[in-house]
């Protein structure tokens, strides 16, 4: 093995590891972060795998007894060429197995699980999303595999060593073929698709400015993303026509026939039908083992266009992102405005908060101004900070003439992300995995929105909630909650009897609303095995979504809707009409929230049936969020 090259990386969580748990300090399992990319020691491990494109890349996990060793059942990811995959994944595997075999760590017979021939064949441990590190690795590497251990003990580790070692004889015995292998694996992407051919479309069009784009600070991360992934991205220098529709010089263009087609096509495609692709999944009974719909477009908030049919336009190859650059209209004015459109727009205004400069929000459209968009008084000194804040987040402030008398003045806020599980962070259940996750990716989100933030247990209550203005939270949680005191459970109701505000969502979102009286509910939910792309329709009338276009999507996991609610208690978003996009969710099950209603508020607390923030993906919804945190607080 003189010639190999082995890339240890021993601690991919080393918060996890110093302080015994899953996830890491931000309350995040990293694990299911590799799509997304929001947390640093996820970003390193992308950063390692583009560059070494490895043969083999193994994740060693527990605790599945006595051993799992992947590839995985159905259903597979259409983005990876399975075929190449599974020749040498299915033959690693095995060969890792006889060797634990011939080492005596297997007893009595037993065999490991491997997926793909096992139990989970056709479903229930599957490699579909490409949110766990060995999935989005696939589009690098030749072969990857999680294995998971039972005994959590040395003959554990034993179990990783022996399979690992065995794994890495393995590629340098094989290296010519499986090198050879993994760049046909690339050579096919340069041919627009996967083992057949032609199964990807023929570019994906991004345009870069507003009108045809409406978030091109998403636009511009998204670019920057893929590029550090190495996709390829070509950039218009001239005018040009695709599907029937004109874009200006500038616009980015992903070419498909690229080494990287598949990865860049399952960052931008919009999803499938599970039980439309995959009926034998569907027959098993298995279901999905995580999510099923994660794309960037839909979900982060930008416009992209899908062209199948081959256009003519000259480009030159793509660098560095093109950020907005933003300004200021006319330095002079004492007011200006500035749209709600994306999470920067946010990050904004809580800069300006924390500075003690005034800001409102118009609670309805009036005279072409949308509800949900702020002002700002500005003085000379405050004018610097708005073109520092224009530079920094490419936003535009424009110049106004007053205040609208339909707006609400903001306040900085305090907010306390409430969960309902006992003890430190260091708190487990039964499996020995932490439950911060629960309310880390939302209080994660929140700060990096600007918003000042504590994570509060049980037992903090006890210490009182008279320094915060809001809960937030997606737990239920009543009296007989562990870890909350006589005094814990008073402090929560006065909290709410003396004008304290609530933002939840899910089935905890609504339970705990309706444990305290701050907002009644009825509600249906589904499995949380189905999870998806949903149609969505907003109501454009009100400050926490007036800024969406009227027809949009969201995001569900477990899907709820609101069946009834009190005559004070307003709908600000209903489930579409046809409301099924892309995921895992069976069509029987679907058609009774046509319509329905999805997220509803009334003076004390917002709830979302949605899903808002999940595991901080679902971006183009967190300003929905904090406008309702806006709404909720700000007075007259």
């Amino acid at each position: 093995m003189s010639n190999d090259i082995i890339i240890f990386n021993l601690i991919a969580n080393p918060d996890g590891r110093i302080d015994g748990w899953r996830q890491n300090g931000n309350g995040f399992d990293c694990n299911r972060d590799m799509a997304t990319q929001s947390q640093p020691e996820v970003q390193a491990i992308l950063e390692m795998v583009t560059e070494w494109k490895p043969l083999v890349l193994i994740d060693n996990h527990g605790y599945v007894s006595p051993i799992l060793i992947e590839p995985c059942g159905k259903p597979h990811n259409p983005n990876y060429e399975e075929d190449i995959y599974q020749k040498w994944a299915l033959e690693v595997a095995e060969t890792m197995e006889d060797k634990l075999k011939e080492e005596n760590w297997l007893e009595h017979g037993e065999d490991a699980v491997i997926p793909i021939r096992d139990e989970y064949a056709n479903g229930g441990w599957d490699d579909y999303p490409a949110i766990f590190i060995p999935q989005l690795s696939q589009f690098y590497a030749l072969t990857t595999h999680t294995i998971e251990v039972g005994p959590r003990t040395y003959k554990g580790v034993l179990g990783h060593y022996i399979s690992n070692k065995t794994a890495l004889i393995f590629a340098a015995d094989n290296k010519t073929e499986m090198f050879n292998d993994q760049v046909e694996v690339f050579k096919r992407g340069t041919n627009f698709g996967g083992p057949n051919g032609g199964e990807f479309p023929y570019a994906y069009v991004i345009p870069v400015e507003k009108p045809l784009q409406k978030n091109p600070q998403q636009v511009a991360e998204t670019i920057e993303y893929l590029l550090k992934a190495g996709v390829q991205i070509e950039t218009a220098t001239q005018d040009f026509a695709a599907n029937g529709k004109d874009f200006p010089k500038g616009t980015y263009i992903i070419p498909m026939n690229q080494p990287l087609a598949g990865l860049a096509n399952n960052l931008l495609w919009k999803g499938e039908d599970i039980e439309e692709a995959y009926p034998e999944v569907i027959a098993s009974g298995e279901g999905m083992y995580d999510i099923a719909a994660w794309n960037f477009p839909e979900l982060w908030g930008f416009d992209r266009e899908i062209v199948e049919d081959e256009f003519d336009v000259k480009t030159s190859t793509v660098t560095n992102a093109r950020f907005p650059s933003g300004q200021v209209d006319n330095e002079k004015s004492s007011v200006y405005a500035l749209a709600c459109d994306g999470n920067e727009a946010i990050k904004a205004v809580n800069s300006l908060l924390a500075k003690g400069i005034k800001v409102y929000q118009t609670e309805t459209a009036e005279n072409d101004v949308a509800a949900g968009t702020f002002f700002i008084e500005a003085d000379n000194k405050s004018v610097n900070t708005l073109k520092d804040l224009a530079r920094k987040y490419g936003l535009y402030f424009t110049a106004s003439s007053a205040v609208p008398e339909n707006s609400k003045e903001l306040k900085k806020v305090r907010i306390a992300a409430l969960t309902a599980y006992t003890g430190s962070k260091l708190s487990t259940n039964s499996s020995g995995t932490s439950k911060l996750y629960n309310i880390g990716p939302m209080a994660f989100v929140l700060r990096d929105l600007g918003f000042d933030v504590d994570v509060l247990w049980p037992g903090d209550l006890s210490e009182g909630l008279d320094s915060y203005d809001i809960i937030v939270g997606l737990e239920n949680i009543t009296s007989k909650t562990a870890g909350i005191t006589a005094d814990g459970w008073n402090n929560l109701k006065n909290f709410f009897d003396n004008g304290g505000k609530y933002v939840g969502y899910g089935r905890g979102g609504a339970d705990f609303a309706n444990s305290l009286d701050i907002l009644k509910i009825t509600y249906k939910r589904q499995s949380s095995n189905y999870n998806a792309i949903v149609n969505v329709d907003y109501d454009q009338s009100n400050a926490i979504t007036g800024s969406y276009e009227q027809s949009g999507t969201g995001f569900v996991y477990g899907p709820l809707y609101f069946s009834a609610y009190g005559d004070d208690t307003k709908v600000l978003v209903n489930y579409g009409k046809d409301v099924f996009f892309a995921g895992y969710w069976l069509s029987k099950d679907r058609t009774e929230f046509s319509g329905k209603a999805a997220v509803v508020k009334n003076d004390t607390a917002v709830l979302f049936g949605l899903d808002p923030i999940f595991r901080a993906h679902i971006k183009d919804s967190f300003r929905m969020v904090a406008n309702s945190i806006f709404n909720l607080t700000s007075k007259k």
